[in-house]
C-alpha cells in the first residue's frame, strides 16, 4: 500500500506480505479462529478494524470498506506515530551500551517481514554498516512464522546471545536454530545475519545446520 503523504519518520509505504514465500494467510485473512469467513472475519481484518474505527474515525459504526485515508490525513498520521515502530534514530540506545537482535521470519504471516528489512536498511543509512553491526544484528529465520508453523519453529538461545553481547561483549557468532515443528523437530540450520542465507552444500544430512554454507545475494 502506497500513501499519498509521508507517515510518522517519513514512512509512505505499507510492504506487502509473503503469500508467495510459504506465509500460510488464509487463517489470518480468511476466517478466525477456525470458524467460517466472513466479509471482515479475518484475524488482521479485525486488528485492522479497531485501528481504523476507534482510533481514527472513532465511530464504531464505521465500515473501515468505505476508510479513504486521504480523508482522514491527520488522524492517519497521529496513529502512525503512537503505533509504528520506525524511527531509526536509536543513539541514545547506543550510547547507553545497547544491543540489539532483530529477528524476523521469512513466512510471518502478521508482521511483513519486509517491514524489519526497510527499517534495517533505514539503520544501515543512518549510522553505516559496519559501525550499526557493532550494536545491532539482524537475522531472517527461512520458513519460520510469526509464531509456531508447520513449515519451521524456530528454537534458539537468542537471550543467551544477547547476554553474552552485552555483559562479555562477545559479538553472536556461528548461531544455530533448532526446528520445534511437530513434524520436523530436531532439524538444524545456521542463523545469518541479513543478507547471507542458509544453501545446501549439496551432499550431507539435509537437516544438519552443518550440511549449509553461508550465501549472500
Amino acid at each position: 500500500m502506497k500513501f499519498n503523504y509521508p507517515l510518522a519518520n517519513g514512512l509512505t509505504t505499507m510492504p506487502g506480505y509473503p503469500v508467495f514465500k510459504g506465509a500460510p494467510l488464509a487463517d489470518r485473512f480468511l476466517s478466525q479462529y477456525g470458524t467460517a469467513p466472513t466479509a471482515r472475519d479475518g484475524v488482521m481484518a479485525e486488528a485492522g478494524d479497531a485501528v481504523i474505527k476507534n482510533m481514527i474515525v472513532r465511530d464504531d459504526n464505521f465500515n473501515p470498506e468505505n476508510f479513504d485515508p486521504d480523508k482522514w490525513h491527520d488522524k492517519v498520521v497521529k496513529a502512525s506515530e503512537l503505533l509504528d515502530a520506525t524511527n531509526p534514530d536509536i543513539s541514545a540506545f547506543k550510547d547507553n551500551g545497547g544491543k540489539l537482535i532483530l529477528i524476523h521470519g521469512a513466512a510471518d504471516q502478521i508482521v511483513t517481514f519486509q517491514g524489519t528489512i526497510d527499517y534495517y536498511n533505514q539503520l544501515t543509512d543512518k549510522f553505516g554498516k559496519d559501525p550499526l553491526g557493532k550494536f545491532v544484528k539482524f537475522y531472517m529465520v527461512p520458513g519460520n512464522g510469526h509464531y509456531n508453523s508447520e513449515t519451521w519453529n524456530m528454537q534458539s538461545d537468542i537471550l543467551g546471545a544477547l547476554d553474552q553481547w552485552v555483559v562479555n561483549n562477545k559479538s553472536p557468532e556461528n548461531l544455530i536454530v533448532t526446528d520445534g515443528s511437530e513434524k520436523t523437530a530436531g532439524r538444524t540450520r545456521p542463523l545469518l545475519e541479513y543478507p547471507a542465507y542458509p544453501e545446501y552444500k549439496g551432499s550431507g544430512d539435509v537437516n544438519s545446520a552443518e550440511s549449509f554454507i553461508s550465501v549472500t545475494p
